[in-house]
């Protein structure tokens, strides 16, 4: 009976201390820097009631928890100081957050090239050598997704050094830099973003049901994507209710592996594409495609590697009538990739034989682009892409979820829930936004882009907080004749949100890259960033940051006059050529190439096509062949005038 009390009361007591411990969010830990200049919170968890008492900086702040046990004090605005510092919190516990500076404190957000790692950025090594800047510091937002807005998140804070700076958002890291270069004082970057993601993820949810005409048809209720690992759970549970089961691996049992030429029974097709359309039917089941290999004599008896792209399904892999390898089916797409045993390697006319079973939805090799799909070893490399045989061995009608259930990255305000809300009430001075490249061709991007900087402002509760962007750069093809860009509709949907106060955008036509929707080149990037902070922010009204973006447009003389701002150093055109990207139109909307010549401060555009033109459209193109500069060597904005 003793030893129940004692055990009993020893229960009580933790149960006590753990209800009672004052907690702080993630945000405000160790190494981190607070934004000066301006009032900063300070916020946590205790006990319903309890007394809380922050001390900084010499400041001393009293506050207590609320009847859900929340609570929070505002320290005064502080200058910038380089002196490292303690933050305590006091309540029935106490808690010191050490090494803490005051600065400038940015949110880095968007897509994949803005999580793009300084390790995967241009020159990895040479950067980190001379990474020595202990006053910069990067906190990384842990991926997750809510239904509803979260309280906290996961991350720490890192200290800027050779060791660590592979690990930091390369264009937060340049970006930041450059401002500490430049200022001496202690920079905080906070780094929340997450590849493939559209805008929609990162909008507060009551803006996109304020706005109907923003795409979303996602319907799962809020509780089913509570969190990544409830999501994955019910994405599964939704697909297990539609799918088929393999029936066996009957083409094995009939030697399809073996085949050394595929003709009875086997078609032709072309790969990397959906499963579907490669068998030429709207199906779930089980295919098999085979392929001849021509191997030279220098791979010949050496370990392969095949690279075959993403797929979802389940996959078994024969490398001249042996099996190599197999996946099984995952419900969130990744590349795949087998080796092949040097003894089953030989020279000349190999076989490559792969079965699929698509338990439900799009199957097959889904990437976009053949050349991800190669043979490599020894320093040879083969392409795979292309020419296939196609043979069905188990056909089933497809099944359809019953509600749209896409990858946690697209889903509609989950990422502002999970990623951006819990920040919500940490002072920043701004936001670096790069993304776009998933929303390529919707007509609403520029609206999206307005309504997410007024919401974040709102949320924080900072009217006018900086919104620094970055249009998206050149990458793709480039077309002949004038034509439709997905891309160039969200450069002028970024373009467009200028209009707003305290924003900025800096142009990057002339450092993307063609065949890489990843430039590597993170350096001028973070470093125009870094020069419009200057001038919106920090008082550098004479630094220019951007290339020319359209101002205006006069039709005369059968002739359209553009004007510019941002044309500090006049107007110019790269290598002195003649200007190129100019497209015009008239009343029937059909653009033509068009003349073009600087007039002063302006463009002078016409085409014996057009005689009478109604608008213009510059560097309208996923990749534009286009020249035209600032004196500092920007390159202008896509635009179109007139519509």
């Amino acid at each position: 009976m003793l030893k129940t009390v004692s055990i009993l009361l020893i229960s009580i007591f933790f149960s006590s201390i753990v209800l009672g411990n004052v907690k702080l969010p993630a945000i405000i830990s160790g190494n981190m820097v607070l934004q000066a200049d301006t009032k900063v919170k300070i916020w946590g968890k205790a006990e319903a009631g309890e007394n809380v008492t922050v001390l900084f900086a010499g400041q001393e702040k009293k506050t207590s928890a609320d009847k859900d046990g929340r609570w929070m004090v505002e320290l005064d605005p502080m200058k910038a100081d380089a002196e490292s510092k303690v933050l305590t919190v006091q309540g029935k516990n106490k808690i010191e957050v050490k090494n803490v500076l005051v600065g400038e404190v940015w949110i880095g957000s968007g897509q994949s090239n803005m999580e793009l790692t300084v390790a995967n950025s241009a020159n990895p090594d040479a950067e980190a050598k001379e990474a020595n800047y202990p006053l910069i510091r990067h906190f990384t937002v842990t991926k997750d997704i809510s239904g509803k807005p979260k309280d906290d998140l996961e991350g720490k804070w890192v200290i800027c050094s050779p060791g660590t700076v592979k690990g930091f958002s390369a264009v937060l890291y340049f970006f930041g830099r450059d401002l500490h270069s430049k200022s001496k004082f202690p920079v905080g970057l906070i780094h929340s973003s997450w590849g493939g993601s559209t805008i929609q993820p990162w909008l507060p949810k009551e803006v996109m049901a304020a706005n109907p005409d923003f795409p979303n048809d996602f319907k799962v209720p809020e509780d089913k994507y509570a969190d990544l690992k409830t999501y994955a759970e019910f994405k599964k549970d939704e697909i297990k209710k539609i799918s088929k089961t393999d029936a066996g691996n009957q083409g094995e049992k009939e030697g399809w592996e073996k085949l050394a030429d595929f003709k009875d029974g086997w078609k032709e097709t072309v790969l990397p594409q959906p499963l579907e359309k490669a068998a030429g039917a709207e199906m779930d089941g089980a295919v098999w495609f085979a392929r001849n290999v021509e191997i030279p004599e220098k791979m010949a008896g050496k370990d392969l590697v095949i690279e075959l792209g993403a797929t979802y399904d389940a996959m078994t892999a024969y490398f001249n009538g042996e099996k190599i390898g197999s996946r099984e089916f995952t419900i969130d797409y990744g590349k795949t990739k087998f080796t092949v045993p040097a003894k089953t390697v030989k020279i000349g006319k190999n076989t490559l034989v792969l079965r699929f079973f698509n338990p439900y939805g799009p199957g097959g090799l889904l990437s976009k682009n053949g050349d991800e799909l190669i043979l490599t070893g020894n320093g040879g490399k083969s392409g795979l892409g292309g020419k296939w045989y196609c043979r069905v061995e188990q056909k089933y009608e497809p099944g359809e979820l019953p509600m749209k259930i896409p990858h946690p990255r697209k889903i509609p305000s989950a990422l502002h829930n999970a990623m951006i809300a819990p920040l919500d009430s940490f002072a920043v001075r701004g936001v670096l936004w790069y993304q776009g490249e998933s929303n390529a061709g919707d007509q609403t991007y520029g609206k999206m882009l307005s309504s997410l900087i007024s919401s974040w402002r709102e949320k924080k509760g900072l009217k006018e907080m900086s919104f620094m962007i970055v249009q998206l750069p050149n990458h793709g093809s480039r077309p002949a004749e004038p034509s439709d860009s997905p891309w160039a509709v969200v450069r002028e949907g970024q373009r467009s949100v200028l209009v707003l106060p305290n924003t900025a955008m800096i142009t990057t036509l002339d450092i993307g890259e063609a065949h890489n929707i990843h430039p590597l080149n993170k350096q001028d990037i973070g470093k125009r960033l870094a020069l419009a902070a200057r001038n919106i922010c920090y008082g550098e009204k004479d630094l220019e940051y951007s290339g020319p973006l359209f101002s205006s447009m006069e039709i005369k003389d059968g002739k359209a006059l553009i004007k510019f701002t941002h044309i500090k150093g006049g107007l110019a055109v790269k290598g002195g050529a003649k200007l190129k990207g100019f497209a015009i139109a008239g009343a029937d909307g059909k653009y033509f190439w068009a003349d073009a010549e600087i007039k002063g401060d302006a463009v002078a555009v016409w085409s014996e096509k057009v005689k009478d033109p109604l608008s213009v459209r510059y560097a309208w193109a996923d990749d534009p062949d286009c020249n035209l500069l600032n004196g500092e060597g920007f390159p202008a904005s896509t635009f179109q005038s007139g519509k």
